[in-house]
């Protein structure tokens, strides 16, 4: 049945989407479980870190597998359909701004809507196997899942532009020279690879890693003075934290 697998271990939660027989590509109710995850994974204080994968070793995710929505069969209004997937798009901006590291690791093609979610994650793991494509042009459609967005923000507006416009396929070194990979394992290591990230991030203080994405976070739209003003204030509150404290102690003892 096709579904998103969640894993928790360790403070670590891997979510898995799970329809291999249709490249993971995603199903309303499979994006309905991949927005209740994704908001347990951003409200739960005993996971520390979040992994996003695709079954197998043949795609991450292929898109979102809503080919209904705009059949002639659909019984539902335009004001309903953008309600519908604005809502399923809640996945990708809790990835983004969660206040904890979000990983995705790529053992397959990330297609569309799937493009969006691995680039809405905190960083990306490949391998040979992993490739991007916008996919969308080739359906007629302009694009959804913040992919807009993050492809911007990553590549800049003239990159974007191609890659939307010609729905080119972004193979793994060319992702990986790009920076739309952040590292590159051998398709046999690349689990193993991603869970020792996870747990290397699992082990660190979550009020940094808050203050962190909010600061980077901002920095996408905010100017220089709001920026430097939100890091000390976020800089301050975290050296006097518990958590902090015990880790700058650990540090110099080492």
């Amino acid at each position: 049945m096709a579904t998103i697998d969640t894993q928790i271990d360790q403070g670590i939660a891997t979510l898995i989407i799970n329809q291999p027989q249709a490249s993971n590509a995603m199903t309303p109710e499979m994006l309905d479980s991949l927005v209740e995850a994704t908001q347990r994974c951003a409200n739960d204080k005993s996971i520390r870190c979040v992994l996003v994968t695709g079954y197998g070793e043949k795609a991450f995710c292929a898109g979102g597998d809503i080919s209904g929505v705009g059949s002639s069969d659909n019984t539902l209004g335009q004001d309903e359909l953008v309600s519908m997937l604005e809502h399923w798009s809640q996945s990708v901006l809790l990835l983004h701004s969660m206040p904890k590291p979000t990983i995705a690791m790529l053992n397959g093609v990330a297609a569309g809507a799937g493009m969006g979610v691995a680039l809405s994650c905190d960083l990306r793991l490949g391998c040979p196997n992993s490739s991007l494509v916008t996919a969308f042009a080739k359906l007629g459609m302009p694009g959804d899942f913040g992919g807009s967005y993050f492809l911007t923000q990553l590549l800049g507006p003239a990159k974007a532009r191609e890659y939307y416009f010609l729905s080119e396929r972004i193979d793994a070194e060319q992702a990986l020279s790009l920076g739309l990979i952040n590292r590159m394992y051998a398709t046999q290591s690349l689990k193993a690879e991603a869970n020792t990230l996870a747990r290397q991030l699992a082990q660190a203080p979550m009020a940094m890693y808050k203050a962190m994405k909010a600061n980077l976070n901002a920095a996408l739209t905010h100017p220089p003075a709001e920026v430097i003003k939100q890091e000390a204030q976020a800089m301050i509150e975290c050296a006097l934290s518990e958590e902090t404290r015990q880790a700058t102690a650990e540090f110099f003892q080492k």
